[in-house]
C-alpha cells in the first residue's frame, strides 16, 4: 500500500457515489429562495417544518406516489439552531390504517458544497424506491449545510443524526398520513449516521416509535482504516481532514497535504465529488497526497478520529449491519468489529457480510433482507400472502389442510431471503396419524433416480406447486408431491415439468406440529437457491383413520387458530403468523 493511504481509509467508509447537478451556484449561501432560512427560524423547536414544494413528476422514484422537498428546523454540530432540507416520498394509493410507517434515509458521501444536495439534484438512487413499494413512506435528509447556507459538518455524528431525526417530524406535519412508526437507514457516510442515529433517536424524539436502524457500509475504526485503504479511498482524504476541523477549528490542513493534496482539496471546496473531484483525482493517482508517514499522521490525529466513532453503546431496538467482502472503501473487518463490539453491550446486532460486493453494492445487497427486517420491526407480515386452514368446520372430523405462502418478489438482481426452518401448529385437540396410509419407503436417491414414481401410489397425501428462486436469477415453478414418510415424517418432492426430482424435504409430525428444516442449497459465489412459494393440500383417509383430524370441540369465539413460525437467517430472524379457520 502507499504512504498516501493515509487518512484516507477513514473516508472510505463513506463514499457512495452519486450523480450531481451542473449547475454553479455560490458554496457559501442557499442555493435558491426555497433553502433560505425564514424569519423565526431559529427560535423554532427541532422539527417544524417551515416549507415545501412538489417534486416534479418525472423525477419522483419508482413506487411513489407524491414526492416534495422540504426545509426544517433541526440542530447542528454545536447544537445550534439549523435549517436542513431533505426529501419526502410516500407510496402510491391511501395510507393503511395507523399510517404508512417511515424510513429515514441517510445518504453516503455527495461532497460538502452545498449544491451537492440531493434534494436540489433530485436523484436519490432509484433501487430506494423498494422501500415504497413495499409499503413505507421514505424521508431522506440532506444534512446540515447541504442545500441551505454552509458549512456542511461531514461526518459529525450528531449533527446527521439531528437531521435524520428531524425530517421524520417534519415528514409528519406534511403528510397526516405517516406513522408514528419509523426506522433509520444509511449507507456509507448515511451507515455512520444511522449509527449515531440509532444510539439517540429514543431519546431525542420520544413522540415517535423509532423501531430499528440498517447500517450499510458505515465507517468505524479510523485508525485501522488509516493503515488498510487502497488508492482509490484516497480520493476522500482531504474531506476526512476538513472534517476534523470541526472538532479542532485551528488544524492547518493544508500543511499536512502535498501539493497534489492541496489540489484536490481546493477540487472538494470547488464542486460534488462525482463531477468536480473526481475530475482532479485522475491527475492525483498514486502520488502522496499527505506529508507525514500513514501511521505517524493518524497517531498526532487520534484524538480527533476518535470524535467521528460511532457510539459503541447498549441500542435500545434492533440493529442490522452489513457490508460486502470486497469494499474498496471500508476494511470489512471494521464491520465485524463494530458488531461484535454492539453485542458486547447487549445490543441486537445482526450482520452479513457478502461475498463479492464491493462498497458501493453493499447497500443494494442488503435491500431485500433489509425490507424484510424493516416489515418484521413495523409488525408486518414479511409474507406476501400466507393462508393455513381446516377444510372441515366440524369438530372431531378428518379434514385436509391448506397451505400456501408466498414472500414478496424481490427486485430485479436481487436474491429472496432463505427460510431454515418452518413450524405450524395446529391448536389444541388436533390429531396427526403418520399411520393413517402406508409410508414411502424410497430414498431421496431413489427418488432422485425414479421420481416420485419411487413412492406408492397409496401413500401419497397431498399435492401443490412450488417457487425456487436460483440466487438473484431466474425462478423453477415447480409441482409439490406429498407422501407418507417413515415413522414420524412427511415426504415431500419438488419436481420439474419433465418429472425430475430437484428437491426434497422431510418434514417431522409432532403431537400436533409440523416441522420443516430447509437446509442450504449453494450455487456458488455466496448465492443459494430460496423457497419463495409453497401451495400444498394435505389428507389423507384409509379404513376410518385419518392423517389430520379437527379437534372435538369449538372454541367459544367460534374459530380454531393454526400458527405458522418461520426461521429466516439474520436479520430477519423468527417471525409468527396466525391464520384461523370457522368452527
Amino acid at each position: 500500500m502507499s504512504r498516501c493511504g493515509v487518512v484516507v481509509a477513514a473516508a472510505l467508509a463513506i463514499l457512495s457515489w452519486a450523480a450531481t447537478a451542473s449547475a454553479q451556484q455560490p458554496a457559501d449561501g442557499p442555493l435558491t429562495p426555497f433553502y433560505a432560512a425564514p424569519a423565526g427560524a431559529d427560535s423554532a423547536e427541532r422539527g417544524r417544518l417551515l416549507r415545501s414544494a412538489p417534486v416534479a413528476p418525472d423525477k419522483l422514484l419508482p413506487g411513489a406516489g407524491r414526492g416534495w422537498t422540504v426545509l426544517y428546523t433541526s440542530r447542528g454540530y454545536r447544537d445550534q439552531p439549523v435549517v436542513v432540507s431533505g426529501l419526502v416520498y410516500v407510496p402510491e394509493g391511501r395510507p393503511p390504517k395507523g399510517g404508512w410507517p417511515v424510513i429515514s434515509y441517510a445518504h453516503g458521501t455527495v461532497g460538502v458544497v452545498n449544491r451537492c444536495a440531493p434534494s436540489y439534484r433530485q436523484d436519490l438512487s432509484a433501487w430506494m424506491g423498494e422501500y415504497l413499494k413495499a409499503g413505507f413512506a421514505l424521508v431522506a435528509t440532506d444534512y446540515e449545510g447541504l442545500g441551505p447556507a454552509g458549512p456542511h459538518p461531514y461526518l459529525d455524528g450528531r449533527s446527521e443524526a439531528y437531521g435524520q431525526i428531524d425530517i421524520v417530524r417534519a415528514a409528519r406535519q406534511l403528510v397526516k398520513g405517516l406513522s408514528r412508526q419509523w426506522m433509520a437507514v444509511g449507507q456509507s457516510q448515511g451507515g455512520q449516521a444511522t449509527l449515531f442515529t440509532a444510539a439517540s433517536a429514543t431519546r431525542l424524539a420520544p413522540e415517535l416509535r423509532f423501531r430499528g436502524a440498517i447500517a450499510t457500509a458505515p465507517p468505524s475504526h479510523w485508525g485501522i482504516q488509516v493503515v488498510e485503504t487502497t488508492d482509490v479511498g484516497r480520493v476522500l482524504t482531504p474531506l476526512v481532514l476538513d472534517a476534523l476541523t470541526f472538532h479542532q477549528p485551528d488544524l492547518d490542513v493544508p500543511s499536512l497535504l502535498t501539493a497534489e493534496g492541496r489540489m484536490l482539496r481546493d477540487a472538494t471546496h470547488e464542486g460534488c465529488l462525482a463531477d468536480t473531484v473526481l475530475g482532479v483525482f485522475p491527475a492525483v493517482l498514486g502520488k502522496p497526497l499527505i506529508v507525514d508517514d500513514p501511521a505517524t499522521a493518524y497517531a498526532r490525529l487520534k484524538p480527533l478520529f476518535d470524535r467521528l466513532e460511532p457510539p459503541i453503546v447498549k441500542l435500545d431496538q434492533p440493529l442490522y449491519l452489513a457490508d460486502g467482502a470486497d469494499d474498496e472503501f471500508v476494511p470489512t473487518r471494521t464491520v465485524v468489529m463494530l458488531a461484535e463490539e454492539l453485542r458486547a453491550k447487549g445490543s441486537d446486532v445482526a450482520l452479513d457480510v457478502f461475498p463479492g460486493v464491493d462498497h458501493r453494492g453493499s447497500a443494494r445487497a442488503a435491500l431485500t433482507r433489509g425490507i424484510a427486517f424493516a416489515r418484521k420491526r413495523f409488525g408486518r407480515s414479511i409474507y406476501q400472502s400466507l393462508s393455513l386452514r381446516f377444510t372441515s368446520h366440524r369438530p372431531g372430523t378428518a379434514t385436509d389442510v391448506t397451505f400456501t405462502s408466498a414472500l414478496p418478489a424481490p427486485p430485479e438482481g436481487f436474491a429472496s431471503p432463505a427460510m431454515r426452518r418452518s413450524v405450524i401448529r395446529f391448536p389444541a385437540g388436533t390429531r396427526l396419524d403418520t399411520n393413517a396410509v402406508p409410508a414411502c419407503p424410497a430414498t431421496d436417491a431413489d427418488l432422485a433416480q425414479r421420481g416420485v414414481a419411487a413412492c406408492p401410489p397409496s401413500s401419497r397425501i397431498g399435492t401443490g406447486s412450488a417457487e425456487v428462486r436460483v440466487g438473484a436469477g431466474a425462478t423453477l415453478q415447480l409441482a409439490a408431491h406429498a407422501f407418507d414418510g417413515p415413522g414420524r415424517t412427511l415426504t415431500i418432492a419438488l419436481t420439474q415439468p419433465d418429472g425430475a426430482v430437484v428437491r426434497v424435504l422431510h418434514p417431522t409430525v409432532g403431537a400436533r406440529t409440523v416441522t420443516t428444516v430447509l437446509p442450504k442449497v449453494e450455487l456458488g459465489a455466496g448465492a443459494e437457491a430460496s423457497l419463495t412459494r409453497l401451495s400444498l393440500r394435505l389428507g389423507a383417509r384409509r379404513g376410518g383413520r385419518a392423517l389430520v383430524r379437527t379437534p372435538r370441540t369449538c372454541p367459544a369465539g367460534g374459530r380454531w387458530t393454526i400458527a405458522y413460525t418461520s426461521v429466516y437467517d439474520p436479520p430477519i430472524g423468527t417471525q409468527t403468523v396466525r391464520r384461523a379457520t370457522r368452527c
